[in-house]
Formats: structure tokens, sequence, C-alpha cells
């Protein structure tokens, strides 16, 4: 733990040196490169993406539900309670089977591609489309826009399964297991903390509408460190910190045991 929260801080003085002096500042500073080179950097960089999408994820939960319903009532104001709140269930689940088909078909399709174009590209592609997820449901006047927001969410539904392609990139054969609980870790966690911040979030009278805003910020979050800090894990060697949208190979990447 000690040395995860190291790496921790590491990825702060990286965020803030980017963010302040552009990508170019991490050149300059010797400890950025340092520790962008090691897998625990690397490894850090994706907990926290995991954490921020699962966090999303669980906080928007119970929320599609509340949207549905009222999508139903604002468009059939005359029909009764009881027939609104079964024809809300019987469209959330219309909605979410379609969406584990895309799933099905996708994922595969996404698989693939991480191993022909990288980690990287199709990690930011998948958190993208959870944005674009996030806010055409704050944006929702129908069942058919939040049909199209969660087909995009199945479409591109490829985060965990490349997230895991990553760590098996990065990590030598010891420390596979290990880094492959800490990345089910953070996703669990993100799935504790969404529903709990959403409970928080209601209390404090938050609307429904505006917790897909939450939601919204958080994966934007995510998708803004995976840009900036996360180096593709497919190639020979790290060349130069990462940059947005430049997808750098980083396969030679040294464990901290090597480093011993």
């Amino acid at each position: 733990y000690a040395v995860q929260a190291e790496w921790c801080v590491c990825v702060c003085v990286c965020f803030v040196t980017m963010g302040v002096g552009g990508a170019g500042a991490g050149r300059c500073g010797g400890c950025v490169c340092q520790c962008q080179q090691s897998r625990g950097y690397h490894l850090t960089v994706l907990l926290f993406s995991c954490v921020l999408y699962c966090t999303a994820m669980g906080l928007t939960v119970v929320n599609l539900q509340d949207l549905i319903v009222h999508v139903i009532e604002t468009e059939h104001p005359d029909k009764s309670k009881d027939w609104i709140v079964s024809s809300a269930s019987f469209h959330s689940g219309l909605i979410l089977g379609t969406t584990s088909i895309a799933q099905l078909v996708f994922m595969p399709l996404l698989g693939a591609l991480s191993d022909k174009l990288g980690r990287k590209p199709i990690l930011m592609v998948a958190i993208f489309g959870s944005c674009v997820e996030y806010l055409v449901l704050y944006l929702s006047k129908s069942l058919v826009m939040i049909f199209v927001a969660q087909l995009v969410s199945g479409v591109t539904h490829g985060f965990y399964l490349t997230a895991m392609a990553f760590v098996a990139d990065i990590s030598p054969p010891g420390q596979k297991s290990k880094d492959f609980a800490l990345v089910g870790a953070s996703m669990a966690s993100g799935f504790i903390f969404g529903p709990v911040l959403g409970v928080v979030l209601q209390t404090r009278s938050v609307s429904f509408r505006n917790i897909f805003l939450v939601a919204l910020s958080l994966t934007t979050a995510g998708f803004t460190i995976i840009a900036l800090l996360l180096p593709e894990s497919k190639g020979s060697h790290l060349d130069e910190p990462s940059g947005l949208l430049k997808f750098e190979p980083s396969y030679g990447v040294k464990s901290e045991d090597e480093d011993a």
C-alpha cells in the first residue's frame, strides 16, 4: 500500500505538471519522466480511471429507471400510476436487453481492435462512449433518446476487458494475479461509491437529471486522465511521456522487481 500511495503522489505531480505547462512540461521534469517509465505508475493511473468509470456507472443505475418513468409520465399524462410503472418496467427491460446484446456483439470486436490498435485508444473510446451516454440521458426527452444512449453504451462497453489486457501487457508473470485483483477491487469500489454518492445527492435534493451531469463529470475526468497520463502498453518501449491522443508503445516497462 505504501508503494501504491507513492505512485498516487507521482500521478498527481504528473497531472499538475502537464496541466500547467502542457504535455511538453513532462519532458523537463526528471521525476515525471522517470515515474512514467514504471509499471506502478501505469497501474495507478489505470486504477484511478477504473474508480471514476465505475463510480459514474453505479451512480446512474437507479436513476435510469426514474428517468424512464418521468419520460413516460410526460408522454402519457392521462394514464394511471400503475400503467406508467408497468410500462416503465417493460421499456427498461427492453432497453437493457438491447444494450446487453450490443455488448455481446461488439465486445469481442473491441478486444480484437485493442490487440491491433493498442489498449489506450480502446480505453478512450469506451470511456468516451460513457460520456456520450450520460450527456444524451441528461438531455433525453423521449424513450428513443434513452434507447440511443444505452445503445451507444453497449457498443462502446469494452473498458473492463481492455483494462485487464492492459494489466496483462505491463505486469510480469509473478505480479499478474495481484494486479488483476487490484483492478477488480478498484472497479468494485466504484460500484460501492456510486450508489452511496447517488443517495447523498438525492438527500441534497439533486434532481435525477443533474445526477447524470455528475456522472458525466466523473467520466470526463477519467477520459482526461487516460488521454494525458496513460501510455500505450503494446509496443517495444516508452520513448516519451504520454500526451493527448498519442499512443506511444511502452511494452518494455520496468517493474519494481526489475528495478530492485
